[in-house]
């Protein structure tokens, strides 16, 4: 049984604790653990505390009392975890940001036009093989189908990465395509 599994079991009868286990937030899991560890008298991992909870009769009860009784501490770990959470993804941020601007004062400090002639041959190059495509002038054979359409995949993403090094790119367009990413990998 996973943290997760085990914080639907238990957020039935205490949500606030049930939250503090399904998070990913290490600290604030096993400060839950170790609280359901205690009042169900087994160690801090989920197949015995499951095993505790499932085998007591009055788990309901305890798990309620058991937040009321820790509310303040448990609202406490709640908000860590969030802003734990916020300070790693504003730090990742910061640091394509910084990527971003680095590769910019390199290309003006050294004045190379490399860049800007990569980033036209991509475009160029994307453009081509996809009015290639669309006008019949390319025919890909069945078995091929596949690789081609991650070339091109590869391709719209190299000249997406072009263009947002030149015009720029926004967190939420980068949210965005992680949600679209999500979704395609949860169909396939």
């Amino acid at each position: 049984m996973e943290w997760k599994d085990l914080g639907a079991i238990v957020g039935k009868a205490a949500p606030l604790l049930g939250s503090i286990l399904t998070g990913n937030v290490p600290g604030a899991v096993l400060a839950g653990a170790q609280i359901l560890g205690s009042v169900f008298g087994t160690e801090a991992s989920p197949d015995a505390i499951h095993k505790a909870v499932a085998a007591d009769p009055q788990a309901a009860v305890k798990l309620a009392e058991i937040e009321a009784n820790n509310r303040t501490e448990l609202q406490r770990l709640l908000v860590t975890a969030e802003a734990n959470r916020l300070a790693a993804e504003t730090a990742q941020y910061r640091i394509e940001v910084d990527d971003r601007q680095g590769a910019r004062q390199r290309e003006i400090a050294t004045g190379s036009r490399m860049p800007a002639v990569l980033s036209i041959f991509l475009v160029l190059g994307f453009f081509a093989v996809l009015g290639a495509m669309l006008s019949g002038m390319a025919i890909i054979p069945k078995e091929y189908e596949l690789m081609v359409g991650q070339l091109i995949g590869t391709l719209q993403s190299a000249v997406a990465a072009a263009i947002a090094y030149y015009i720029g790119s926004t967190k939420g367009s980068s949210d965005k395509n992680n949600i679209i990413r999500g979704l395609a990998d949860a169909k396939s």
